[in-house]
């Protein structure tokens, strides 16, 4: 952590805080001792989430007979050139101001410096700045999931009649951890040179289970598949063959 003085400033006196000073003898006084100090950036690093939610940031500064400070958070190193600062706002007052600032996704990772300018009644000024830290976003790793216990029933039907297809959409990692409100698809193909039809689709229910019904009129495979999601991969069930007997044919 680098500790900076600056004798000259500007920033904007949005993110100020405003402070009556304690006695008359200083108020007649040209030459008080003006001091402040930037003691800490909370936290240090700063994490952002990637579903955009705001991180707050506390910066804490000490004072000494000043009736104005002001903070701003910059980020530094290459591309911040041109950047527009942060004004931290102040929700805390006395010896030691509390300043508040978000950050969001948007914000530039890497090396950012909190600076602190106080003002005393004369005119005059001091600053003092504090480096912290901005992490990149760290995107989530996605679930790895598997469709278990996919069956199609009956084995054997009759052309036309409907077949019941049911499973359990269920994260690999954990036996019992099915995933809900979750769609599924049914897929079809009468063989194997044949691409995969859509047959019809449904969502898990609140414990990865998954249930659906058509009517078969050829014999055929059927599988059941997950697309996947922000949060998790996609996957596909075994492949299950069914035979279909047509009206006065033999199978």
């Amino acid at each position: 952590m680098k500790r900076i003085a600056a004798g000259v400033l500007a920033v904007a006196a949005c993110g100020s805080a405003l402070l009556v000073q304690g006695t008359a003898g200083a108020a007649a006084s040209p030459s008080t001792d003006l001091e402040v100090s930037v003691i800490n950036v909370v936290p240090y690093r700063v994490q952002l989430p990637a579903d955009g939610r705001p991180t707050k940031v506390i910066v804490n500064v000490a004072i000494k007979n000043a009736s104005r400070v002001e903070v701003s958070l910059k980020p530094l190193g290459f591309g911040a050139r041109g950047t527009e600062p942060k004004q931290a706002r102040t929700f805390d007052r006395g010896d030691r101001l509390r300043f508040a600032a978000f950050f969001n996704k948007n914000d530039k990772p890497g090396k950012w410096l909190a600076t602190a300018v106080a003002f005393d009644k004369f005119g005059h000024k001091t600053a003092d700045s504090y480096s912290f830290f901005v992490d990149p976003v760290k995107q989530q790793e996605k679930v790895d999931t598997e469709i278990r216990d996919f069956e199609v029933t009956p084995g054997l039907v009759r052309r036309g009649r409907s077949v019941l297809f049911e499973g359990v959409l269920a994260a690999t990692e954990s036996r019992f951890k099915g995933i809900r409100d979750q769609e599924v698809g049914i897929y079809f193909r009468s063989s194997r040179r044949q691409e995969w039809k859509l047959v019809t689709e449904t969502e898990t229910n609140r414990f990865g289970r998954f249930s659906a019904k058509a009517r078969a009129f050829k014999s055929g495979e059927y599988r059941a598949v997950f697309e996947g999601n922000e949060e998790a991969n996609g996957s596909e069930s075994d492949v299950i063959r069914v035979r279909v007997r047509g009206f006065g044919h033999g199978f």
